[in-house]
């Protein structure tokens, strides 16, 4: 299990996105970065809390992303139409149903 709920999300990011071609740092709500996928993009996702995270990731769409940023929970700061590329790369990453139902365990434990 995780340290902290930053470290199991932190963990969540590398796994759901390590095999993802465009690359995205995400900021976590304590100051923790996670860099993704296999190429360079001049983007970063921050979340402002726990909450948020776990928002977006129990339905991780380009929708769910943008009202989470239309909300304010989270931050994006870079080139937006960069933004809708990564958005593009990741919506097409498919999860396993067992690998689903293990991160959906893993992403409850988190702001705990």
């Amino acid at each position: 299990m995780p340290a902290s709920p930053a470290a199991g999300a932190a963990e969540i990011l590398r796994e759901v996105l390590a095999s993802a071609d465009y690359g995205v740092t995400f900021r976590l709500w304590d100051g923790t970065e996670v860099r993704t996928g296999r190429e360079v993009c001049p983007l970063t996702v921050t979340f402002r809390s726990a909450g948020a995270f776990r928002r977006v990731f129990r339905n991780p769409t380009a929708s769910e992303f943008a009202e989470a940023y239309c909300d304010g929970d989270l931050e994006m700061d870079g080139d937006m139409i960069e933004s809708m590329r990564a958005a593009d790369a990741f919506e097409e990453i498919t999860i396993p149903l067992l690998r689903r139902i293990a991160l959906a365990l893993k992403l409850r434990r988190i702001g705990e």
